[in-house]
This record gives structure tokens, sequence and C-alpha cells, in this order.
């Protein structure tokens, strides 16, 4: 193999590399903003209120019982 192939191939090889741990640590990132994100959102929600979360998406449904049958933070299992 001459020098220059070498070389190149060491060079790829550590750009690969170089690429996919760029990639984990966004992704970590990413999930780390998300997971302060539902927090925060966990926090906001009053009583008689439910957060519903989708893990496949970010997506979140906010409901809020009726006032009748609202039932306490207390109450919940």
């Amino acid at each position: 193999m001459d020098p220059a192939t070498a070389a190149l191939t060491v060079g790829a090889v550590i750009v690969a590399k170089g690429c996919a741990l760029l990639a984990l640590l966004l992704r970590l990132r990413h999930e780390r903003a998300r997971r302060r994100y539902v927090v925060r959102i966990a926090q906001g929600l009053g009583d008689g209120q439910e957060l519903e979360l989708d893990d496949d998406a970010l997506r979140l449904r906010i409901t809020r019982a009726g006032a009748g049958g609202a039932a306490s933070r207390d109450d919940r299992a």
C-alpha cells in the first residue's frame, strides 16, 4: 500500500469516528433539552390537568378535567 493511500484511509477512519461522536453528542444534547422542556411543562400544570407525552414524536396534549370531576393531586394514585 502506498503512503498516500494509507494516509487517506487513516484520515477517513478518523473523520468517520469524529462524525459518529459528534452525532452522539448532539443526540444526547437534544434528549437533555427535551427532558428539561417536558419537566418545565409538567411543573406548570394546575390541579385537574393531565399531561400526555408521546415518545415517538414530541407531541403534548394537556387536558383539563371538568370542574365537578376534577381530582386533586392528593387524590391521584
